[in-house]
C-alpha cells in the first residue's frame, strides 16, 4: 500500500489538526477542573477525552489515509500537547481566578468567576452578607494579593510563577482577608512530587489514549504489510504451451 501525499489528502490533514484544536481547548480547560478530583480520579479523564478527540481527528483523516508515519504522530502529539497546555493553564484560572464572556443577569457580559484564592477568604465571611461592590472589592483585591506574591516568592510570577510554587513544596501564601486584619493560608490542591507525579501521569495517559487512535491513519511498515493473498505466478506460467 503506497502513501499518497496529494493536496487534497494534505487538506484533510489540516482538517483533522482543525478539528483537534477545536475540541481540544475547551476540553483541556474541562480537564484543568477535573484534575482536582480527590486521589487523583481526574487522570481517568485524560484518557478518556484523548480517546475522544483522538477518534474524532482520526475520522476527519481517515479518508486520506494511509499517510506516514511521523505524519500521524506528529498530529497526535500536537493534539496532545495542546490539551495538555490548555488544562494546566485551567488549573491555574481556577486557583486565581477570571472572567468569562457569558448571558446572565446583565445580558450577555463577561462575568467573574471566583477561584480557590477568592473561595478560601470568602469562606471565613459565609455568615456574612455582602454587597456588590463589597464582593468586588475582595474578589480583585484576593486576585492582585495572589498574583503580586507569586510574583515576589516564584518571579517571574503568572503562570510560570504559579508553576514553581505547585513544584516546590515551600509555605502557603498568605492572602489578606481584606475585611479582616489577619491572612488565609493558600496552598495549591496538590504541590510537591504528587503534582510532579500527577502531571507525568497526566501527558502519558492523555498521550498514549490520542495516539492510539491517531495511528491509525499511519501506513504499515514492511514488516507489519500482511502477505499477499494472492502471489504473482512465476513468468514461466505465462508462456505459450510448446506445440506438439
Amino acid at each position: 500500500m503506497t502513501v499518497d501525499e496529494t493536496p487534497n489528502n494534505w487538506t484533510r490533514i489540516v482538517w483533522a489538526l482543525a478539528v483537534g484544536v477545536l475540541l481540544g481547548l475547551p476540553v483541556g480547560w474541562l480537564l484543568g477542573i477535573l484534575i482536582f478530583l480527590p486521589f487523583m480520579l481526574g487522570l481517568f479523564f485524560y484518557m478518556l477525552f484523548g480517546l475522544l478527540v483522538g477518534a474524532a481527528v482520526y475520522r476527519v483523516a481517515v479518508p486520506a489515509a494511509p499517510v506516514r508515519r511521523p505524519v500521524a504522530f506528529a498530529i497526535g502529539l500536537a493534539v496532545t500537547l495542546l490539551i495538555w497546555c490548555t488544562s494546566l493553564a485551567g488549573e491555574y484560572y481556577n486557583v486565581r481566578g477570571y472572567s468569562i464572556y457569558r448571558y446572565g443577569s446583565q445580558g450577555i457580559a463577561w462575568y467573574p468567576v471566583d477561584g480557590d484564592v477568592t473561595r478560601s477568604v470568602r469562606r471565613w465571611f459565609a455568615d456574612r452578607s455582602f454587597k456588590p461592590e463589597q464582593i468586588a472589592k475582595l474578589r480583585a483585591e484576593t486576585r492582585s494579593a495572589f498574583l503580586k506574591e507569586l510574583d515576589g516568592k516564584y518571579p517571574p510570577g503568572g503562570f510560570i510563577g504559579f508553576i514553581r510554587w505547585s513544584v516546590v513544596n515551600d509555605k502557603p501564601i498568605r492572602i489578606p482577608r481584606i475585611f479582616s486584619p489577619s491572612f488565609e493560608p493558600c496552598r495549591p490542591p496538590q504541590q510537591g512530587p504528587g503534582w510532579l507525579i500527577r502531571l507525568a501521569l497526566s501527558l502519558i495517559l492523555l498521550g498514549g489514549a490520542t495516539l492510539s487512535q491517531v495511528l491509525g491513519l499511519a501506513a504499515p511498515s514492511a514488516a507489519e504489510a500482511p502477505p499477499a493473498s494472492n502471489p504473482p505466478a512465476p513468468p514461466s506460467a505465462s508462456l505459450p504451451p510448446d506445440d506438439p
